[in-house]
Parts: structure tokens; C-alpha cells; sequence
């Protein structure tokens, strides 16, 4: 269980104004949701001033924790926002949830922890550094034993350090090539000339100005993702922005290629650029990624009406998304598996969507 808070955000409130105090909180929860849920942890409730949220591991909320405090710092640095400063809190052991809350001693632990630790640091209970077991490299610093508000028992605590990163190295450097790509690449690329020449110039045609579909086909086995692959490493080398998503055999949620391409992006766009990069109607992508209102400060609501128009509705979204920055930036969708989308067929809107604009 993790707690987090920021501190000082009475005194900010009352300095900066309600709307501004607001627009800096819209900036504070998305940049931790971002950091939550890229290490496999959901946000159990939003507390005015902080987060609660649970994660499947102790390795995952130790990491999540140093990440938040990596992007706030890094937000900081940048200027664009009033500063910000979060105390973070970690414990561990069995909770109950009910009714979209939790409860138990280890929720209470990593309350107090939080509210014991200085602004900008983790705090974290011993046995959460036992079972992270070293993953992660994380560096732990023992507090001893610290009596907090309303535990009967003092806890034995760490506190664990984290290090700033670097503001100039562009998120798409740091995180690579999408998820589908992540076991595609275990042996060299050999062969295939000719059908990579026609995808390289495909793409060429797509970046002077163009707009290319290519269908790759093939029997099982032949290296139609390894293919993709090494076209999307060449964009990503260029410069070039590169989405991807999957369909799944076994797996009908709608637009899942299209939502897994589109978290991908959020997570390479600062916070306060994400809801310039989403183009037109971008309240109706919340139907690809739900927890979009979290990550997009400002972000306006979704179309509410009868089916066939807000499936019409995201239509018109998607394609303004997928349109919009490319501009720009160059950018490579690659939707592996299309075959299964039949399992999916809201997908049909590849066929019945607007042309996007060229780029």
C-alpha cells in the first residue's frame, strides 16, 4: 500500500487561487497515475492532496515510488508549474477493499510513514524492503524503529533514496520501442530485403508529406512482427514516433490495439502537452484508455448520446489523433495480429473513419 501527499497545498491553495491551485493538482495526479500504473499499481482513491494505491508487489511500489518523485522533480525543473514536493508512504501485509476503499494495518502504516517523512522523500517499512529483495537497485537507508500516531507497536523503517534524472533526454529515447516489440528482436535481422526496401520507402513517402497503409501477411512464424520491428527501430532511431498495439485472441476489449498505442504515447508527453497532442473530441478517447481524465489535465467530457453516435464520435477522435502530430513528428502505427480483430469488430471503424491529414 502506498500514500502520498503534498505538502504544503493548503498555503498553495490560498497563494495560487482555486482555479490555479486546481490546475496544479489536475498536473500532480497525472503525473503520479503515470507512475502508479506503469509499475503495475491502480489508484485505490484520490484524497484532495495525495493518492492511496495498491499494488500486486513490493518491488513495484518501491519503483513506482522513486519514478513519482523522479517526474515531479523533473516537472519542477522545467518552470512550467509551481513547484512540488510529496511525501510518499509504503507498507505492507494483508487489506480488505470494500466498496472502492481499503482497509487494514498496513493501510494505517503507510498513512503514518507518509505523514512522518520529509517533503520529497519515501518512506517505507522494513518488510517492504525484504520481500523487494534487491529488484529494482534501489537503494535503502535503515530509519530503525519510528513510533507513529496510533500504531501500539513502533515500526522498523527505511528510507529509500532516489536519484534525479536527467531533463533533457527526449521519453521516447527513454522508453524505447512499444511493449509489442519487447520478445521480437532475439536474433539479428537477416533476409527480407525486398519487402523491408518497399516498407522503408512506404515510410519515406509518409514523412514528405504522405499518408501509407501497408497490410504485412504471412503464415505463422514467418517474422511479420520481427519485420515491424526493425521498421519501428529505424523510425525510432529517425526520430520518428512510434505506436503499437496488439489484438488478442482470447482478449475482446474494444479498440484494445488502438488504446494500448494511445497509452503508449501519453506516457513519451509531458503532462501539460498531452492534451494539445490528442487532437479534436479528446474526452471521447477516454473509451480507449479509461483512466484518461487522471493523466489529461483539463480534459473535456465525452460525448453522451445513443450508441451509433458516440461509436461515430470516436471515430472522428481517433482519426484526429492519429492525424494531429504528425505534423511535426513522423509517426508509425503498428496494429500486430489484425487477424484476431474479428474477435473485436467495433474495429471496423479502420475502413469507415475519416482519411487522417497527411503526416
Amino acid at each position: 500500500m502506498m500514500f502520498t501527499d503534498l505538502a504544503g497545498s493548503t498555503a498553495m491553495r490560498a497563494r495560487l487561487g482555486e482555479e490555479a491551485a486546481d490546475r496544479l493538482r489536475d498536473v500532480h495526479d497525472a503525473l503520479l497515475t503515470d507512475a502508479i500504473t506503469a509499475h503495475g499499481g491502480r489508484v485505490v482513491k484520490q484524497l484532495g492532496d495525495g493518492l492511496m494505491a495498491a499494488f500486486p508487489s513490493a518491488a513495484g511500489a518501491v519503483s513506482a515510488a522513486v519514478a513519482l518523485q523522479q517526474e515531479i522533480d523533473r516537472s519542477n525543473r522545467r518552470g512550467t508549474t509551481e513547484a512540488m514536493r510529496v511525501r510518499v508512504g509504503i507498507s505492507t501485509g494483508d487489506v480488505t477493499f470494500e466498496g472502492g476503499d481499503c482497509f487494514g494495518l498496513p493501510v494505517v502504516e503507510a498513512q503514518r510513514l507518509e505523514a512522518s517523512a520529509e517533503p520529497g522523500t519515501i518512506r517505507c517499512a522494513e518488510m517492504v524492503r525484504l520481500l523487494a529483495r534487491g529488484r529494482g537497485g534501489h537503494e535503502f537507508v535503515s530509519l530503525g524503529e519510528l513510533s507513529l500516531k496510533g500504531l501500539a507497536e513502533s515500526l522498523l523503517a527505511c528510507e529509500v533514496r532516489w536519484t534525479p534524472l536527467a531533463i533533457e533526454v527526449p521519453a521516447n529515447v527513454e522508453l524505447g520501442l512499444p511493449p509489442v516489440f519487447a520478445h521480437a528482436g532475439g536474433l539479428p535481422f537477416s533476409g527480407r530485403a525486398d519487402v523491408f526496401d518497399q516498407l522503408v520507402d512506404a515510410w519515406k513517402r509518409s514523412t514528405a508529406g504522405g499518408f501509407e497503409t501497408v497490410l504485412l501477411a504471412g503464415e505463422p512464424g514467418v517474422g511479420k512482427t520481427r519485420l515491424a520491428q526493425e521498421l519501428a527501430s529505424r523510425v525510432h532511431g529517425g526520430g520518428g514516433l512510434v505506436l503499437a498495439g496488439r489484438c488478442d485472441e482470447d482478449v475482446t476489449v474494444p479498440f484494445q490495439a488502438f488504446g494500448a498505442a494511445l497509452d503508449w504515447q501519453l506516457k513519451q508527453t509531458a503532462v501539460d502537452a498531452r492534451l494539445a497532442a490528442l487532437g479534436d473530441h479528446a474526452g471521447d478517447l477516454v473509451r480507449l484508455v479509461p483512466d484518461l481524465p487522471n493523466r489529461v489535465v483539463e480534459l473535456p467530457p465525452a460525448l453522451k448520446d445513443d450508441a451509433d453516435t458516440e461509436r461515430y464520435r470516436l471515430f472522428q477522435a481517433v482519426a484526429s489523433w492519429l492525424s494531429i502530430g504528425g505534423v511535426d513528428r513522423a509517426r508509425l502505427l503498428v496494429i500486430d495480429d489484425l487477424h484476431w480483430a474479428d474477435n473485436q469488430p467495433c474495429y471496423s471503424f479502420v475502413t469507415s473513419s475519416p482519411t487522417p491529414s497527411p503526416g
